[in-house]
C-alpha cells in the first residue's frame, strides 16, 4: 500500500499445517483461527478482505465479508465470481502485483462496498427459504397437472 498510508496487515483464519508465521513486526498481526463473534468486527473495520483462493468452491468468508461491507479482493475462480456477482475485485490468485495494486486502490471502491452488501443479502437465510419455497411450489404445480 502507499508508503504514506498506515494500515495494518491482519492475517486471520486457520492456517495450513505447512504455514510458518512471519516474524513479529509493527503493522502485522497474525491472529490464527478467529471465533465467529470476532469475525464481523474484523470484516467491518477492514480496508479490504483479501481472499486469493485457489481451491475454494463457494467462498463463505467472501460472503461474510461482503455482508459486513468490506471490499473483497479475491480470485477469478468461477464459483467465487458467481457468489460475488460483480461486487468484488477479482485478480489472478497467484498474481502478487495485481493483489498489491488492488490493495492500493481499495479506498476508492466505496460504490463496490455498497453493492457487496446488497449482493450478500441475496444469500440470507430468509431469501434462501423464500427461493426454496418457490421451487417446491413450482414443482407441486407441475406434478398436479
Amino acid at each position: 500500500v502507499r508508503k504514506t498510508q498506515l494500515v495494518d496487515l491482519v492475517l486471520a483464519g486457520r492456517a495450513r499445517a505447512d504455514f510458518t508465521p512471519p516474524a513479529p513486526e509493527p503493522g502485522l498481526q497474525v491472529l490464527g483461527a478467529v471465533s465467529e463473534e470476532k469475525l464481523a468486527p474484523l470484516y467491518s473495520g477492514a480496508l479490504a478482505c483479501v481472499y486469493p483462493s485457489l481451491y475454494e468452491g463457494f467462498g463463505l468468508p467472501v460472503l461474510e465479508a461482503m455482508q459486513c461491507g468490506a471490499l473483497v479482493i479475491t480470485s477469478r475462480d468461477p464459483a467465487i465470481m458467481e457468489v460475488t456477482g460483480g461486487a468484488a475485485v477479482h485478480v489472478e490468485a497467484t498474481d502478487t502485483c495485481a493483489l498489491v495494486e488492488a490493495l492500493r486502490s481499495a479506498a476508492s471502491f466505496r460504490a463496490l462496498r455498497e453493492k457487496a452488501i446488497e449482493r450478500a443479502s441475496d444469500f440470507s437465510w430468509r431469501h434462501t427459504a423464500e427461493r426454496t419455497r418457490e421451487v417446491y411450489d413450482q414443482a407441486r404445480r407441475v406434478f398436479q397437472k
